[in-house]
Parts: structure tokens; C-alpha cells; sequence
């Protein structure tokens, strides 16, 4: 991006600057020289478990009880969901099976461990317990 002198107001900016960032805000020094700025409200149990099932492809196997539960206890964004059921469609597609509840469960631990984060799903052993 190429910065400029201000220019009067009557005119089009050079540049635009897009700031994304997840956490804590910006200094107030750095948001007084902002213009616009839009605050995305993180999605509630509800829309996150309707973000599930648009996202997900038709004819998958994941219960609902499944998404369900996933939506309630993982605090996840939406592109965070997005990502993750992308993963559980690579999953399934690399097992020639319809996406399952064992593919999303996979993909929600591998988006929290790309954050840092612990994972709030229980833990299962091979045996199912």
C-alpha cells in the first residue's frame, strides 16, 4: 500500500487500508486515524451450529447431537467453522466416505491447535470412551 499526504476531502483517498485482527484492539492513537471501522460480533451457539450445517455438504453423516454440541462448547468464528468443515470434506473425500462425525470432530482440534488453544471437546480413547 502506498501512504500519501492527506489529500482534501473533496477527493479520492490513494489508498485503502484494510485492518483484520482478532484480540485485543488497536491503540486509540492508531484508531483515531482510522475513517470506518466495523465490529463483528462473534457468533452465539445457535448461528454457529447453522454455520455447521451450511457449510457442511449434503448427505453428510454428522449427527446433530454432534453439531450441536460442537456449537455450544467450541467459541469458534465463522470462518473458523468454514475452515474446518473444508478440512472434514478433505477428510472424508481422502477416506471415499460422506464427511462423519469422527472428520468434523478432527477438524474442529486441528483449528484449535493452529490457534494456540486447547481443543474444549472431551478427549476420547480408541475404544470409544
Amino acid at each position: 500500500m502506498r501512504c500519501s499526504t492527506p489529500s482534501p476531502s473533496n477527493t479520492v483517498p490513494d489508498a485503502v487500508g484494510v485492518l483484520i485482527r482478532n484480540g485485543r484492539p488497536p491503540a486509540s492513537a492508531f484508531l483515531r486515524r482510522m475513517d470506518v471501522t466495523v465490529d463483528f460480533v462473534p457468533p452465539d451457539a445457535e448461528l454457529r451450529r447453522r454455520l455447521w450445517s451450511a457449510h457442511l455438504p449434503g448427505g453428510h453423516q454428522v449427527g446433530p447431537a454432534v453439531l450441536s454440541d460442537i456449537a455450544r462448547r467450541c467459541d469458534l468464528t465463522g470462518g473458523q467453522i468454514r475452515n474446518a468443515a473444508l478440512h472434514a470434506v478433505l477428510r472424508a473425500l481422502d477416506s471415499g466416505t460422506a464427511v462423519r462425525d469422527e472428520d468434523v470432530v478432527a477438524a474442529v482440534r486441528r483449528e484449535y491447535r493452529r490457534t494456540g488453544a486447547s481443543c474444549p471437546l472431551p478427549i476420547r480413547t480408541e475404544t470409544g470412551r
